[in-house]
C-alpha cells in the first residue's frame, strides 16, 4: 500500500513537471485519492474478517509490477549505454573518414602538382 502511494506520488510529481495541467492533475489526484480510499476500505474489511487473501494478492501484484519496472529501468539504462556507444563509434568513423578524405585530397594535389611540373619541364625542353 505504501509502495503504491509512493509510486502514485512519484507519477503525479512527474506529471506536474511535464505538464502542469491544473484541471487534469486535480482529476488525477481525486482519482488516486478515491483508489486509495477504496483499497484502505478493502484492507479494513479483511482485517475485520481476518482474511488477508486479497491483500496478499495485491502485495504480490505490486511486487510483480515493481519487478517489471526495475527490469524496464535496467533495459532502458542498457539501451542508453548502447546508443551512447553507437554515437561514439559513428563520430569516430566520421572523423576517420574526414581524415582519410583530407589525406586523399592532399595526395591528389601533390600528384597534380607533380604532373604540372613534369608538363612544364617537358614544354621547356621542347
Amino acid at each position: 500500500m505504501a509502495k503504491e502511494l509512493k509510486d502514485s506520488t512519484r507519477t503525479l510529481c512527474r506529471q506536474l513537471q511535464d505538464n502542469p495541467d491544473v484541471e487534469g492533475n486535480k482529476k488525477k489526484i481525486e482519482s488516486d485519492k478515491n483508489d486509495l480510499i477504496y483499497r484502505l476500505e478493502l484492507l479494513n474489511d479483511e482485517l475485520r474478517d481476518l482474511s488477508f487473501g486479497q491483500f496478499r494478492q495485491d502485495i504480490k501484484d505490486a511486487l510483480s509490477e515493481q519487478g517489471k519496472f526495475d527490469r524496464f529501468r535496467n533495459e532502458e539504462k542498457d539501451l542508453n549505454l548502447e546508443i551512447k556507444k553507437l554515437n561514439e563509434d559513428f563520430k569516430k568513423a566520421q572523423d576517420e573518414y574526414a581524415k582519410e578524405a583530407n589525406e586523399n585530397n592532399q595526395e591528389i594535389l601533390s600528384l597534380k602538382k607533380a604532373v604540372n611540373e613534369t608538363k612544364t619541364d617537358k614544354d621547356l625542353q621542347v
